[in-house]
C-alpha cells in the first residue's frame, strides 16, 4: 500500500517527534527490514528491549496518527 504525499508528510513529521532511540529502531525495521534481533545487535539493546520499544512506538504512533487525522494537531 503506498502511501499519499500528504500521508508521508505527516508520518515523517511524526517521526522526527521521536526520540533518537525510537527513531533509530523504526528506521532500522522498516527502512532496512532488519529482524529485532538484528536491531538488537546493531544498537546493543536485547530483543526484548527492541520488541517492546518498536510495540509502544507503533502504538504511539497510530495514536498521534489517528488525532492527526482527526484534526488534532501534532
Amino acid at each position: 500500500m503506498a502511501l499519499k504525499h500528504e500521508e508521508r508528510q505527516t508520518l515523517h513529521t511524526l517521526l522526527q517527534e521521536l526520540p533518537e532511540l525510537q527513531r533509530q529502531i523504526v528506521h532500522l525495521r522498516f527502512g532496512h527490514d532488519l529482524t529485532c534481533g538484528q536491531i538488537a545487535t546493531v544498537i546493543d539493546k536485547s530483543e526484548a528491549a527492541v520488541r517492546m520499544t518498536l510495540h509502544r512506538t507503533l502504538k504511539l504512533l497510530r495514536t498521534l496518527y489517528t488525532r492527526n487525522e482527526k484534526g488534532g494537531t501534532l
